[in-house]
Formats: structure tokens, C-alpha cells, sequence
């Protein structure tokens, strides 16, 4: 009875001791067990700021030095970019007019002008108008300005006057239904009044391509 006895518990023990070790291994994968370790992803998984065509890039500009408008040179730059801004806001509008409004459009740059140049612009559209009335087919000319460059009267900082020349593309719409793209160099001389550049001659030549 007793060898019966010490069997049935060296059977008990046995199976005990294999679930003990079973247990051990399988544990730390278990619901109630610490986790495993998660491995870490590597730089080329990690996914990165979705890009967004409407937003500008972000440019660090901590490094780049800020203009001093005190300084000759910066005022100078920045005194030659405004006439060469003024010299296409002028030529995109002396060569954009329609025969539909009597080619009102062209008084536009007045207040930009001496008053002999306006004396010869309003002498040019009352010709226009002749060529052109509004009653018949329509007529018009559409300018864009491309570039400007400075040919004379620098430093413009110091100087009473200068010369601009910029090139210009023009599509022309012709009373007989046409349309034409062409370009012209439009060359504008400038007199200071006062601190005002004012336009006094503006002569406009075809560019050959």
C-alpha cells in the first residue's frame, strides 16, 4: 500500500515539475506575463510629414544678414528695383488698350507723365480712335511687361534722370478677328520731380526673335 502510495505522488510531483517548466518558458508571451520587447523601427520606416503643395517649405533664415537701408549700396539696389518696377507697370499699360471704351485705358499712366508726354499720348489715342471707333469692329492689344534693365542715369540715388528699357509681349486682337503675339522693346525716359520719377519719352521698336 504504501509503494502504492509513493508511485501515485512520484507521478503527481513528476507531472507537477513538467507543467512548472512549461510554464516557465511559455509565461512572458502570456496575457498576464510582461510584454515582449517591440522592436524599434528603423529610420527609413518612420514616416515623415505628409507634403502639402499649398504650404511654402520652411527656409531657415537665422543666418542670413537683414538689409541695412542706412547703407549706400542696399539703398541704391532697392532705389534701382523700384524704377525698373515702375518702368513695367508703365509699358504693360501704355500698350494695353481697346477700341471698345475709345482706348480710355492709355490715361491710365498720365499721373506717371510729364505733360508733354501726355500731350503726346491723348494725341496718340485721339488717332487711335480715328483709326479704330468704338462703333465698328473691335480692336485691342494686350502688353505683358517680361523684364526690365537700367540703361543710363546711375547711381538713380543721386541722379535727376535715366533711361529704362524693358522687353514686353503683346497679343493684338485685329479688327478683322485675328489674333497675333509679337514683342517690343518699350525704352522710357525718366526726369525726376522731386523725389517722383515721371516719364517723358517713351519710344516702343519691334524685338526680331
Amino acid at each position: 500500500m504504501n509503494k502504492r502510495i509513493y508511485l501515485i505522488l512520484l507521478i503527481v510531483g513528476s507531472a507537477l515539475a513538467i507543467a512548472l517548466v512549461i510554464f516557465y518558458f511559455l509565461w512572458p508571451f502570456g496575457s498576464g506575463g510582461p510584454k515582449a520587447p517591440q522592436p524599434q523601427p528603423l529610420p527609413s520606416e518612420i514616416p515623415s510629414q505628409p507634403f502639402d503643395p499649398s504650404r511654402p517649405p520652411t527656409l531657415d533664415t537665422s543666418d542670413v544678414p537683414t538689409p541695412d537701408i542706412n547703407d549706400p549700396a542696399e539703398r541704391e539696389r532697392q532705389a534701382q528695383e523700384a524704377l525698373k518696377r515702375q518702368g513695367l507697370d508703365f509699358s504693360a499699360r501704355q500698350g494695353s488698350y481697346s477700341s471698345a471704351d475709345e482706348f480710355i485705358a492709355i490715361r491710365q499712366i498720365y499721373p506717371q507723365s510729364t505733360s508733354n508726354l501726355v500731350a503726346f499720348l491723348e494725341d496718340k489715342r485721339q488717332s487711335l480712335i480715328d483709326k479704330h471707333p468704338f462703333y465698328g469692329a473691335s480692336y485691342g492689344r494686350t502688353t505683358r511687361s517680361l523684364s526690365a534693365k537700367i540703361l543710363s542715369g546711375t547711381p538713380i540715388v543721386e541722379s535727376k534722370s535715366a533711361v529704362v528699357e524693358v522687353q514686353t509681349q503683346v497679343v493684338t486682337n485685329d479688327s478683322n478677328g485675328s489674333e497675333s503675339i509679337s514683342y517690343e522693346r518699350v525704352t522710357i525716359s525718366y526726369t525726376k520731380s522731386g523725389s517722383t520719377w515721371l516719364a517723358e519719352r517713351v519710344e516702343t521698336t519691334p524685338m526680331d526673335l
